[in-house]
């Protein structure tokens, strides 16, 4: 069964690719409506999930367009959004046909049981499903597309330019933000998953011990505490249940889990930072030998500030408490890393780590 997934954010296409095709669909991507229209024509499709907002054409828009379709207007179409989440877009959808109307993030489980319900309804009931879309004239279309659409960007737009002329008023207004924004996201990911509050402040102040022991300049190790304390925000597109399973994670939710550098990369990759901040947290579980993810990058292609990132992530990991074991404790974290230097770590990085910790005293802030 083809399931068409449109959105324009790549990391949520790859979401809904290994949560459907984890169950048995086969998938079918595309980033907007003109480009799933173009799908909708040469190939059989029996259900479509898509976003609301994206380029060249809108989720509403597409939705009006397979409804209007005498071709089409039978396919179940299940709206999947984090941006319109008002009742009046709720209702404007339905009100062009869709059979849901979804909400991101949405438990795994939750989401396949409204798909697997909604695929229901159309086999039990055939075609007269189809027969519910209220095909409303063009003026009322337009009216109501401009309210719950074209008006909202507008607001989005007034207000990012109101944030830019503020953070444009002084350089240290602007430093004084981008602290305070990576302090929010450090703590988004906390509250998502309390089992690890402190992670990425602890992996932050290690890294930043390693490469001052290293000899890195001043404004690399800016880079890198920054890089820590936000390495994790990918998470916040993983359903907290699974984070806090005090059990082995199934394969499926293993390969959710590690889908989260990638979104991490998403995220932070439009933000100019003057370090490559996106692509540390892209690489920050990636190993030397290539075993990493999500790339299976090797040597020299992994960055060297994530190389020390993730020696910090490991040992700070290995040392605290997780849902599914005890803390292993310092000594346990150095074994392991020392173990595989050279061929997961970086042997330096290895070296410097475990240097501060058995000659220098380090200790993990509180």
């Amino acid at each position: 069964m083809n399931i068409l997934i449109v959105d324009d954010i790549p990391e949520n296409l790859c979401f809904l690719k290994v949560l459907l095709e984890g169950v048995g669909y086969s998938t079918i991507p595309a980033s907007n409506g003109l480009e799933a229209l173009e799908l909708l024509r040469v190939t059989d499709v029996s259900c479509i999930i898509s976003d609301v907002l994206m380029p060249g054409m809108d989720g509403f828009k597409f939705c009006r367009e397979c409804k209007s379709s005498p071709a089409w207007s039978a396919i179940p179409f299940i709206f999947y959004t984090a941006t319109y989440t008002e009742r009046k877009d709720h209702d404007f959808a339905m009100s062009l046909g869709a059979d849901a109307y979804v909400l991101k993030p949405q438990e795994p489980e939750v989401f396949l049981t409204i798909i697997n319900s909604v695929l229901t309804g159309h086999k039990n009931h055939g075609s007269a499903i189809g027969e519910k879309s209220i095909v409303m004239d063009d003026i009322t279309y337009l009216a109501e597309h401009n309210e719950r659409l074209i008006q909202k960007l507008e607001s989005k737009m007034i207000d990012l330019e109101k944030a830019n002329q503020l953070l444009n008023e002084s350089l240290e207004s602007l430093k004084r933000t981008m602290n305070g924004a990576v302090q929010a996201m450090s703590k988004l990911v906390e509250v998502r998953d309390p089992y690890t509050a402190g992670h990425e402040k602890r992996v932050a102040h290690l890294a930043v011990a390693i490469a001052e022991e290293m000899g890195l300049d001043q404004t690399q190790i800016v880079g890198l505490r920054i890089a820590g304390m936000i390495h994790d925000i990918g998470k916040v597109a993983i359903p907290a249940e699974i984070l806090s399973k005090p059990k082995k994670l199934t394969p499926l939710e293993m390969s959710l889990i590690q889908l989260h550098p990638q979104v991490g990369f998403e995220i932070l990759s439009e933000i100019e930072f003057p370090w490559p901040i996106a692509q540390i947290v892209l690489q920050h579980h990636e190993r030397l030998d290539g075993s990493g993810y999500p790339k299976g990058l090797k040597d020299d292609e992994i960055i060297p500030m994530a190389r020390i990132l993730a020696v910090a992530d490991t040992v700070e990991a290995m040392t605290t408490h997780r849902p599914y074991r005890a803390a292993l404790g310092i000594e346990a974290a150095l074994t392991e890393i020392s173990a595989k230097k050279g061929t997961h770590y970086d042997r330096g990085i290895v070296e410097a780590c475990i240097k501060l910790f058995r000659e220098k005293g380090y200790t993990f802030p509180a």
